[in-house]
């Protein structure tokens, strides 16, 4: 299923893609292989160590040798490791079904921030399979309803959002949530503020490495530091 959407992407060989929950990694193998011969990059997070370490493991070359992938672990989609503005795209499969809904409003926030401006966003569904997945009591037919995905993404500042129905003769019928950043956004055209986001995360990223090595208390200073808001957030 991650392949076939990956495929309708308009992704292009300098573009920078971000696939969540990327499982066994065929998808980023297909992203990869299309930015190979560009500035492209490809990023995967995934909530499971296990599932990150399976991907380290396969991609150990391709992550070596080329700059041009990156594995990451996030247990909070609320709070993903990355600026404002770097993807150019963003899909997923299989993922929002297990977000509280009370949380979905805020992911789909922080989506929306990682996102360049005209940037898209793709969330892959089969309901033929997901109906079975009812009936055999492994999942609510409430939690993958589209619309408790859809009706959020247009309050996080989302448009063109929409779900296609389409048909592989591999795959059977599928559906895809689709929708975009819109293409002006004025704080995105600020490089400054970026600029002082990415030092910000960086600084924060470096404390956090730091205080895991000592092991040590922190300091109400370095308590405030770490509760300060990236720029990129505090817009919302």
């Amino acid at each position: 299923m991650n392949y076939e959407q990956a495929v309708q992407m308009p992704l292009s060989i300098d573009d920078k893609v971000l696939e969540l929950g990327y499982g066994r990694g065929n998808a980023l193998q297909y992203c990869f292989d299309r930015v190979a011969d560009g500035n492209g990059v490809v990023f995967g997070i995934d909530r499971s160590p296990y599932m990150q370490d399976c991907a380290l493991h396969r991609f150990a070359l391709e992550i070596a040798e080329s700059g041009r992938l990156r594995l990451d672990h996030a247990p909070d989609l609320r709070n993903l490791p990355y600026p404002s503005g770097v993807f150019n795209h963003i899909f997923h499969v299989d993922l929002f079904y297990f977000i509280h809904q009370e949380l979905m409003l805020e992911v789909c926030h922080e989506l929306w921030r990682v996102l360049r401006p005209g940037g898209t966003v793709a969330c892959g569904m089969q309901f033929d399979r997901l109906k079975k997945l009812s009936k055999w009591g492994v999942l609510e037919e409430s939690q993958w309803d589209p619309m408790r995905y859809m009706s959020c993404l247009e309050p996080a500042g989302f448009v063109g959002v929409r779900i296609d129905y389409n048909s592989d003769s591999k795959t059977g019928e599928y559906q895809l949530i689709r929708a975009r950043r819109p293409e002006t956004d004025k704080a995105f055209e600020d490089p400054d503020e970026t600029m002082r986001e990415l030092e910000l995360q960086i600084k924060k990223e470096m404390m956090v490495a730091e205080l895991m090595k000592s092991r040590r208390k922190l300091t109400k200073e370095e308590l405030r530091f770490l509760d300060e808001e990236l720029p990129g957030r505090s817009q919302k």
